[in-house]
Formats: structure tokens, C-alpha cells, sequence
């Protein structure tokens, strides 16, 4: 199915709908996107119509709703509109995915002592009549955080799910409606591991920069045990640094920690870091599953694993078939459908624990006013 399998729909308040089934009839250079965490994230579309034409539709707040055949792939709200009068007038549309209301701000104090991030999503994210989502996928076997979280009043709930999310590292975001109320569902479950989607370089757009300064195979850590005396050591990639030479790095643990804790977190680091990664972004006209069978691009969203089985030339493999196939897995990030170009715009980031999400996660262990 390609565009003309698309449609557009918009409600206003009052419940009237305007559906647009052939979008080359009036909505041009549409676009819609999505990110991990989040869900669907920012659309736009143009318009044309003549001067006499009236414009209930197009009210600011009214719902968007797009569809791929049954399938719901973006949907949010108006929130801008710019009119342009000529020969014909031109509207240029922009609308912002439901995970937009998670930047209304908090009236309460945070997570408590021993509680998890789920008890919080539950007890005060859903309950929250303003946000009016429902509950989806909610994993309630993450992590409890035994001196709570911090969350002052007139931060937003977004920055709230952020602290959470620092230790459990979930996927989370709207990215479906309840069938019959439409009314927006939000997910909060680990992320994937295995690869939901395949690309190919030769079938894709793509930039591609690798530089071996991204790179660090020997790890020193610190740590302290009792707050004031500090232990050292190090963890290291024998293949890493015999095609890349040794390149360190540092890490230095804040509060008290142990040994175990202090291997466990600079050896997550150096399996994130002793590989050559690209800094890319694909332009897809052509997706497929884990069996080959073509995914509509319009139909892609943030948060699945990509691997891309052609994404390194064969003199930078250093490794076995298992350890490539990680090299080359990333999650998408953000993706951003095209529809008049067909195509789809991945922005891949590493899946695996970055230095930043152990430091973070280490850091919910510790209390907050420590010496």
C-alpha cells in the first residue's frame, strides 16, 4: 500500500470529522514523526484552497488523526496554523503528538522511599484527569528507588519520567489510542533487544561518519568505599586495542560503591565504547521484518531495533558473527515519514547502557545528601 492508502482526519470539539482519503486533493508535503521515549512526536502538511472556503477544520487544539489503511500511525493536535491569501489561500499546518500534554507541569513532590517508577506512573501520571491518557503496557518490574525521587514542584511530568527512567532505562510514549475512545494509551515496558527491523545500506540514503577517537578500550575506574579513601583499577579490550591501539578512558564513581559495583559499571562502558560506531542517519524507501517481508515506511515508528546487516565494511570487522550483529543494532530513536518522498528518516542510537544511564542509574542508589 503506498500514499494513496493514507488518511488524514481531523475532529473538532463538537465531534464533526473531515477525512481526506486521497491527500493530493488538498494536503501537500505532509510529515509525521515519532521518538523514543515520547511516541508520536511533531506533524505538518500544507493546504490549498480558494479564498471562499471556510476553515472549521483547521482549529487550533482540534485532533489529527492519520491512518495507514486500518493502521494508526500518527496522532495528536493542532497547535499552529499560518494562512497565506493569494490566488488561493495556503495554510501551512503544524500539530504535536499527544506525548506534548507531558510537558504540563507537576504539582507533586516525587517518587517515595522504596517506591518504583511504575507505582509512580500508576498512582500519578495516569491518575492525572488533565493528561487523560490510559494505561497500556505498564512493566511493574523496575527498578525501587530506596531514597525515592526528587521531583520538585513546576518540573513536567516529562522531566519526571526522565529522572525515573535513568535506572530502568524502559522504552516509554504514546503510540496507539483505546479502539472506540481514542483516547491516548501510554506504555512503559523495557526495551527491546532483538532486531524488529531491517535496512540496507544499499537500499537507503545514508551518512555515515566513523571516527577512531570515539573509541576506548581501556577503562580506569575509582571508587570509594567509605566516602574519603578512594580504590582504583581497570578493565580493558585486548581485540579493541589490537586493530585500534589502546585508547583510554576514565570513570570516576560518585558516592560509595564497591569493587563489584565499580567493575560491573566501567565494564558496561567499555563494551559501549571499544567498537568503531558510526554517527548516522538513514533515508529508507524500503524496510523489512525479521522474515523479509516489506514494512510500509509509513508505517515505522521510534522505538524498535534496527540492524543494518551491511552497515560496516569488511576491514573494520574485528570481531565474530555474534559480536557484528550487535555493531550493527541500534534502536530508532526518532523516525520522520516523508509522504510525499516516500520515505522514512531514522535517526538510530545504540541500544545498551551509555556512560551517562550508569552513572544515573548508580546514582539512584545513593542517598541524596550524601558527604
Amino acid at each position: 500500500m503506498g500514499k494513496d492508502s493514507l488518511t488524514l482526519e481531523l475532529w473538532s470539539p463538537d465531534g464533526i470529522t473531515t477525512r481526506y482519503d486521497n491527500l493530493d486533493d488538498e494536503i501537500r508535503n505532509l510529515k509525521y514523526g515519532s521518538r523514543s521515549p515520547g511516541g508520536f512526536s511533531a506533524c505538518s502538511w500544507e493546504m490549498y484552497r480558494s479564498p471562499q472556503r471556510l476553515f472549521d477544520d483547521i482549529g487550533i487544539t482540534n485532533t489529527v488523526r492519520i491512518y495507514h489503511g486500518p493502521r494508526l500511525v500518527w496522532h495528536g493536535q493542532i497547535v499552529s496554523v499560518q494562512r497565506t491569501i493569494g490566488d488561493e489561500v495556503t495554510l501551512a499546518v503544524q500539530a504535536d503528538g499527544f506525548s506534548g500534554r507531558l510537558k504540563t507541569r507537576l504539582t507533586t513532590t516525587g517518587v517515595a522511599a522504596g517506591q518504583k517508577g511504575s507505582d509512580w506512573i500508576t498512582g500519578v501520571l495516569l491518575a492525572d484527569a488533565d493528561l487523560d491518557f490510559d494505561a497500556g503496557v505498564i512493566n511493574t518490574a523496575d527498578f525501587a528507588f530506596p531514597y525515592g525521587v526528587d521531583m520538585s514542584p513546576h518540573i513536567t511530568f516529562e522531566e519526571g519520567l526522565n529522572r525515573i527512567n535513568k535506572a530502568n532505562g524502559y522504552y516509554w510514549g504514546i503510540t496507539g489510542v483505546t479502539p472506540g475512545t481514542f483516547r491516548p494509551v501510554f506504555d512503559w515496558y523495557p526495551k527491546p533487544e532483538a532486531p524488529d527491523l531491517y535496512v540496507s545500506i544499499e537500499e537507503s540514503d545514508s551518512d555515515l561518519a566513523y571516527s577512531v577517537d570515539d573509541v576506548i578500550n581501556f577503562v580506569r575506574y575509582a571508587y570509594t568505599i567509605d566516602g574519603s579513601t578512594y580504590q582504583y583499577g581497570y578493565v580493558q579490550d585486548a581485540a579493541s586495542q589490537g586493530r585500534w591501539r589502546r585508547r583510554d578512558g576514565e570513570i570516576a564513581l560518585q558516592g560509595k560503591a564497591n569493587s563489584a559495583t565499580a567493575i560491573q559499571v566501567a565494564t558496561v562502558f567499555l563494551n559501549e565504547r571499544k567498537l568503531l560506531k558510526p554517527q548516522t542517519s538513514f533515508t529508507c524507501r524500503t524496510v523489512h521484518d525479521a522474515a523479509g517481508a516489506v514494512i510500509p515506511v509509513f508505517e515505522v515508528l521510534a522505538g524498535p531495533v534496527l540492524r543494518i546487516p551491511d552497515l560496516f565494511p569488511a576491514e573494520m570487522i574485528i570481531a565474530d558473527a555474534e559480536t557484528v550483529n550487535e555493531m550493527s543494532t541500534f534502536e530508532v530513536v526518532e523516525a520522520v515519514v516523508d509522504v510525499d518522498a516516500g520515505c522514512v528518516t531514522v535517526a538510530p542510537g545504540r541500544t545498551g547502557l551509555a556512560l551517562e544511564k550508569m552513572l544515573a542509574y548508580l546514582d539512584a542508589l545513593q542517598p541524596p545528601n550524601r558527604s
